[in-house]
């Protein structure tokens, strides 16, 4: 991306080493908004619940305005969160699919009603399930209720841009046909459960860091093995999760703590 002058104009370059380094500005900036976030969560020395929810509405986007109601619904306190989902159209000009983003997401609130995402009975886990297919905000928030309630939902890799291939695979162990590692919920407020399902190697290591990249907790997990991370003594924030075996990185990602 470069000047065109003293205007505010800007180019984009289009070729294999702009976008790679388009890619990489966007890594940082996300590493940025994440200690930004983090500090807000130690804004005091007993960490307060409304932090990220102080924080959030500042950002002024419409996927900020997501995050907020997503938060609220965490809370059990889903009438704030329609409330900033309503907020959204007239703060923003939406396009078609935006709109139905807005009204689904509202829908799948009014469902939940008052009831508590950790605690919803079989008549209302079945009446979600649709929701997992509608894309946008939406299915991303139904996937992170339903994960709670064992359904799987593999992780989407992004693609190098130059290569093509899905980043970092050349440092990965392969999966056998139907291995699979599953963390839920998250975000998460008590405890992350890690779930390793039909694993071949018997010794997966799993490393919990925080932001700053200070390892918290580091223990194996066996194949078919759940092992439940007790996140409640933890402040909030968020926390990077590794999980490798002798050959290698399997998986990593990003583990969101709310109090």
């Amino acid at each position: 991306m470069a000047s065109t002058g003293q205007t505010s104009r800007f180019y984009f370059d289009y070729t294999p080493e702009g976008l790679d380094a388009l890619s990489l500005l966007q890594e940082e900036l996300d590493i940025i908004a994440s200690r930004i976030v983090t500090h807000y969560a130690y804004d005091t020395i007993a960490t307060a619940k409304d932090s990220l929810l102080a924080w959030i509405p500042a950002l002024n986007s419409k996927t900020a305005k997501f995050w907020e109601a997503t938060e609220y619904v965490l809370q059990k306190d889903n009438s704030k969160a329609i409330a900033v989902i309503n907020s959204i159209a007239q703060e923003f000009t939406l396009t078609v699919e935006e709109q139905t983003d807005v009204d689904n997401f509202r829908a799948l609130i009014e469902l939940i009603g008052d009831r508590y995402i950790y605690d919803l009975d079989e008549i209302h886990i079945d009446l979600i399930i649709p929701y997992d297919q509608v894309g946008g905000n939406t299915q991303l928030l139904a996937e992170n209720i339903l994960t709670m309630y064992g359904h799987d939902y593999p992780p989407e890799y992004v693609l190098s841009l130059r290569s093509g291939v899905r980043a970092e695979e050349k440092d990965r162990e392969p999966l056998n046909n139907n291995g699979r590692i599953i963390v839920y919920p998250n975000p998460a407020n008590e405890f992350v459960i890690f779930d390793a399902i039909n694993m071949d190697s018997p010794e997966i290591n799993l490393v919990i860091s925080d932001i700053n990249g200070r390892k918290i907790m580091r223990t194996q997990i066996e194949t078919n093995e759940k092992f439940i991370w007790d996140s409640s003594a933890n402040s909030s924030g968020i926390y990077i999760y590794q999980i490798s075996t002798a050959s290698g990185v399997l998986a990593s990602g990003k583990i969101i703590v709310t109090k």
